[in-house]
């Protein structure tokens, strides 16, 4: 079987591995790993998102962390949009939907 790969994938993988290679800087302190880690939100794992008023994050998206930062990564889920009025029209997945200070409420 033959996968067609089009121009909106190519785009979409390289701004995954784009936010990706940020987040990996990101997440070193000195040169050195200061415990990071990539967790997929599932059902019995939605306690691991960030918290707060202004929070966004949904089961099949990613978290990424360390002990100083953590993020959240759209999941590819279809017509995954936005928690926000700004870019409500588009869905977005594989966008930094959040980042915040490790165990802080946004």
């Amino acid at each position: 079987m033959k996968r067609c790969v089009t121009k909106a994938s190519r785009t979409l993988l390289t701004s995954v591995l784009s936010s990706t290679l940020l987040l990996t800087s990101l997440l070193t302190t000195s040169g050195v790993w200061a415990n990071p880690q990539a967790i997929e939100i599932g059902a019995g794992n939605t306690a691991d998102l960030p918290g707060g008023r202004e929070a966004d994050g949904i089961i099949g998206d990613f978290v990424l962390r360390n002990d100083k930062i953590e993020a959240v990564i759209s999941g590819n889920q279809h017509n995954r949009k936005a928690n926000m009025v700004v870019m409500w029209d588009v869905p977005t997945p594989g966008c930094l939907y959040d980042l915040t200070p490790r165990d802080t409420n946004n």
